[in-house]
């Protein structure tokens, strides 16, 4: 007796609930105006980018306010990285895919090993590696396959510029 109540109270919920619940959504996106401004335009669609090139690296770079220099070789071409000052310190920087960046920087510190994953540990984005020439290696990648805005871009430097300060 007790089940039959039981499922005849769970069947009058559902029935009510789909007669009477919740008003069916739609799947569209919500409208992109301020609210309280229906004239107003929509929000411009941010700017992606989804390839890098050393020149447009070097471009955000010195948006941000970095002096870059870029070596020529032997031959007199163009290098492939360029290299900047970030916190005092000398930044390189080369884009050996299209999909991605490599900002790097070397700390002639001999550290040990512990203190170097410890860092590694309590740092986001940016990892330390002790070199076979026994350097500790700062590199960043920054990922650009997929798409990124330019200000995602800049964030991922100053980042590093970060890092740079808290391995000191």
């Amino acid at each position: 007796m007790f089940l039959k109540c039981l499922l005849l109270l769970c069947f009058a919920a559902l029935f009510c609930f789909a007669t009477f619940g919740q008003e069916a959504q739609s799947a569209a996106k919500p409208d992109s105006t301020p609210a309280g401004k229906p004239d107003s335009q929509p929000t411009a669609k941010p700017e992606i980018i989804t390839t890098a090139t050393l020149e447009s690296f070097q471009r955000i770079c010195q948006g941000l306010g970095f002096e870059c220099t870029r070596d020529k070789d032997k031959d007199g071409k163009l290098g492939d990285f360029i290299m900047f000052r970030a916190e005092g310190y000398k930044v390189v920087a080369s884009v050996p895919s299209p999909d991605y960046i490599m900002v790097a920087n070397i700390f002639t510190s001999k550290l040990p090993l512990d203190v170097i994953n410890e860092w590694n540990y309590n740092n986001r984005f940016t990892r330390a590696a002790l070199g076979t020439d026994g350097n500790l290696y700062l590199v960043s990648e920054i990922i650009t396959g997929g798409g990124v805005t330019p200000e995602n871009i800049e964030e991922q430097i100053c980042t590093f510029r970060t890092s740079l300060v808290s391995c000191s």
